[in-house]
């Protein structure tokens, strides 16, 4: 692990007088203290209660550098990963680097860009400069490129804006850092789709984005992860939601070998809602971790929390689930919810949903199940003239759709309904042969 931390920070040192050089002081500034704060830091170890379920030897044992260069995006990559007709704007990066070539940046009023053009920008700062985990810290050291969006007050963009990252294969492992900065202003509304994919790459993704939904606008933010089964990838969301501000995260994983998905909300402006929503469908020895943080700062604020599993393998899901209620957010409502179906005996999931309460006129809820399908309800369909396997997959796609319900825009709902409906057949079929 001292290797690994050690050829970082001399990745870091190489880079200073090539891509540090060209950009502002202030950033090449932050990138010294955050390569400082991840030498302090290191990477987590299991004896850190938030990691204590998590095994990261893939990833610490041998070095993920950057790669220089790359070529645009192969068609038949965004064929598979992006979502058609869609009719917006898209970013493409591939293993970390902007592919302008395959990139529509132009909308009415927006500013949909590359961070590498939006250097300029000096409000950047402080959006960019994120405290934050070791993986945050080693974001801000070496990150290579990211989204800027930027929506003005008032207007309303209907068609979503898509950023697809992907992962190339390549002779060694390499690793890809992207740092996003979402804006929505007051009154504004918008959605994002960010899609992760790779096919066979021994890819290490690091992405770090933060949110800002000014008073009384609304983000609907989808992430989709669909990297390969020797890829890593990890995500930190910040996000700040401002008076009567709506913002809706969901994210969709059905790739990687371990995925650590952290999402922070802070509910800053009274009369703000949060929805976060989140879906994993898991086989062989995938991980999933979901670590979400809600803040209720002020009064009136509300926020829903669903989160579902369906693991299949020797797969592992670990959830924990926080909301803190602070003692000026008087007339919270939250709720929280972590339900994992179990397809095998061998597959396991943790869950630890949490609520921190200082204010005494609230309404709170949380819970966790863990089970397997009901062979009642198995039994009712069979008896109706189904399968075994159809009834299964009736049951367990009914489980799971309810998260898939809530995205709004009708060509991505429908596009996580088929990677959805593969994933869980994938899973059965290799349960029924286990």
């Amino acid at each position: 692990m001292v290797e690994s931390v050690s050829s970082y920070y001399d990745e870091f040192q190489s880079s200073v007088d090539g891509d540090n050089s060209k950009q502002p002081s202030w950033l090449v500034d932050y990138r010294r203290r955050s390569i400082a704060r991840f030498q302090e830091l290191g990477f987590p170890k299991r004896r850190d209660e938030d990691w204590k379920y998590t095994n990261l030897s893939a990833v610490t044992k041998q070095p993920f550098p950057r790669v220089a260069s790359t070529a645009p995006a192969a068609a038949d990559a965004l064929d598979a990963y992006g979502i058609s007709g869609l009719g917006g704007p898209r970013l493409v990066f591939v293993d970390g680097r902007f592919d302008a070539a395959s990139s529509t940046t132009s909308t009415t009023g927006a500013r949909v860009l590359p961070m590498s053009a939006a250097w300029t920008d000096a409000s950047l700062q402080s959006d960019v400069e994120t405290e934050g985990s070791a993986f945050g810290a080693l974001n801000g050291a070496l990150f290579t490129d990211g989204a800027f969006i930027d929506v003005p007050s008032e207007m309303v963009i209907d068609a979503p804006i898509e950023i697809v990252y992907l992962s190339t294969e390549q002779s060694k492992a390499r690793a890809g850092h992207v740092r996003n900065v979402f804006r929505v202003g007051a009154g504004a509304t918008a959605t994002i789709v960010e899609t992760y994919g790779g096919t066979t790459a021994q890819a290490f993704s690091n992405a770090s984005t933060r949110v800002t939904v000014r008073a009384n606008g609304r983000l609907d933010h989808v992430k989709l992860i669909r990297e390969s089964d020797s890829a890593y990838h990890f995500a930190q969301t910040h996000a700040g939601v401002g008076q009567g501000a709506v913002y809706g995260n969901h994210m969709f994983c059905f790739g990687a070998a371990l995925v650590r998905n952290e999402i922070d909300v802070r509910l800053d402006g009274s009369s703000s809602h949060c929805d976060l929503n989140g879906l994993y469908v898991t086989d062989g020895d995938q991980q999933v971790d979901c670590f979400t943080t809600l803040h209720h700062l002020v009064p009136h604020c509300t926020s829903w929390e669903l989160y579902r599993g369906v693991l299949g393998g020797r797969s592992t899901a670990n959830f924990r689930g926080k909301i803190n209620v602070y003692a000026d957010a008087q007339k919270t409502d939250a709720k929280q919810s972590n339900n994992n179906l179990l397809l095998t005996d061998t597959a396991t999931a943790n869950s630890k949903p949490c609520l921190e309460i200082y204010a005494d006129d609230v309404r709170c809820t949380h819970g966790a199940t863990i089970g397997q399908l009901d062979r009642d309800a198995i039994f009712y369909l069979r008896s109706r003239g189904l399968s075994e396997v159809a009834a299964r997959h009736l049951l367990t796609q009914a489980f799971a759709g309810e998260v898939v319900e809530v995205i709004s825009h009708d060509g991505i709902r429908e596009t996580v309904e088929l990677l959805l409906r593969d994933a869980i057949q994938s899973a059965l079929v290799n349960a029924e042969g286990a």
